[in-house]
């Protein structure tokens, strides 16, 4: 796996996962590879919302207004792309991942623990965040 400075979030982007390392805060899941990055999950988000023309504090206050969500709210990162997520947890908590449903293909119960989530991806990679059910 290798290892990048930055990342702009693009139609190949599955999942932004937390990653517990000395150097690098995120494991990025693309389409057809992955790799690590320096940056939080959420500064992904945020420095992906500003490469697109917006800002997340306007796309989350967007999304909270018209989904009448006030928790874990997804972001429309670039909608003329399609680009869209969703935060596992509150996006300032570490265990935060961001999920881009467009690549999802099902989502299943865990395989150890039924109050999680598998989340299988439509290249057929699966993930299993840990997940907060209730907000």
């Amino acid at each position: 796996m290798f290892k990048v400075e930055e990342y702009i979030a693009n139609e190949e982007t599955m999942a932004l996962l937390p990653e517990r390392d000395e150097m690098y805060q995120t494991k990025v899941l693309e389409k057809d590879r992955s790799f690590m990055i320096k940056t939080s999950s959420l500064k992904v988000i945020e420095d992906s919302c500003i490469f697109y023309g917006s800002s997340y504090e306007g796309r989350r206050k967007a999304a909270k207004r018209l989904a009448r969500l006030h928790f874990k709210a997804p972001v429309a990162i670039h909608p003329e792309g399609n680009i869209y997520s969703f935060p596992t947890h509150s996006p300032k908590k570490f265990e935060c991942s961001w999920i881009f449903p467009t690549h999802i293909k099902d989502i299943a119960p865990g395989k150890k623990d039924l109050g999680k989530s598998v989340i299988l991806f439509s290249n057929l990679q699966e993930v299993e965040p840990p997940m907060i059910h209730k907000s």
